[in-house]
């Protein structure tokens, strides 16, 4: 297994990707620590975990608001006692959010939320995790395809994406020579989960037929593989890239 016994971070993970990955990296050997910040997800979040323990792996829940700046520290905190450890291996920063609001409709509430969750946790989390991880550490950030789009209903959401994956550049070479610790940004396409479910069936047929590899959705399976591959020591010489994982809707 290529994960053997690794302690794995996963925000966002009571659901969609970030449940996937959480389950991946179980699947590879890996004890997962599961964040996530609603009351609500309570329940899928418990399923993911025992899902994990039915896999001989270990899983603890961790629930913060990550619009808190101090999110970091606490879930540094849980992990590090939850799994009774002085390390953590592997970082997934996954959770996010996204709502669309057109260019001349700005909304100013929105854009200090989207920040806070797809910018500065992330952050919050490096400040806090990266100290503690073993040389060999691995960050692995989950962004999107929009961090490159133009779209007047996705200005918020898409700047939060660009400036995610410009700090991951910039942790791959702070963290890199000092800690030996890679970091690498994963752009999604369009998966279909929670956070698009209100996409209508006109929009969904655009995705399908924007595919440069079949006319079909994309499936959470076809991005774990590729998680586990930047979590694992073959992604050794691999740090400060962004990898499109799109079935190749951006070709043209």
């Amino acid at each position: 297994m290529s994960l053997q016994d690794k302690i794995a971070v996963v925000t966002g993970g009571s659901r969609g990707l970030g449940a996937a990955i959480a389950k991946a990296y179980a699947k590879e050997g890996a004890h997962v620590a599961i964040v996530y910040a609603s009351p609500s997800s309570t329940q899928s979040a418990e399923t993911v975990k025992k899902e994990i323990e039915e896999l001989g792996r270990k899983a603890i829940l961790i629930q913060t608001d990550l619009v808190k700046p101090e999110c970091g520290e606490v879930v540094l905190r849980e992990t590090l006692k939850g799994f009774n450890t002085e390390t953590i291996d592997i970082l997934v920063s996954n959770a996010g959010i996204y709502k669309e609001n057109h260019t001349l409709e700005f909304d100013a509430e929105l854009f200090d939320r989207t920040m806070a969750i797809n910018v500065r946790a992330p952050a919050s989390l490096v400040k806090s995790i990266a100290p503690v991880m073993p040389r060999g550490g691995r960050i692995v950030v989950i962004s999107s395809m929009a961090a490159t789009w133009a779209s007047p209903t996705m200005d918020i959401y898409s700047a939060s994406k660009a400036a995610v994956n410009a700090m991951m550049k910039c942790w791959a070479v702070s963290l890199g020579k000092s800690h030996g610790i890679t970091a690498n940004a994963i752009n999604p396409g369009f998966f279909p989960t929670d956070i698009n479910a209100h996409f209508s069936d006109e929009l969904l047929e655009k995705f399908k037929n924007m595919q440069a590899i079949g006319h079909r959705l994309a499936d959470t399976d076809d991005l774990t593989g590729l998680a586990v591959f930047l979590a694992s020591e073959q992604s050794r010489w691999i740090t400060g890239e962004t990898v499109e994982c799109s079935g190749g809707s951006s070709l043209g």
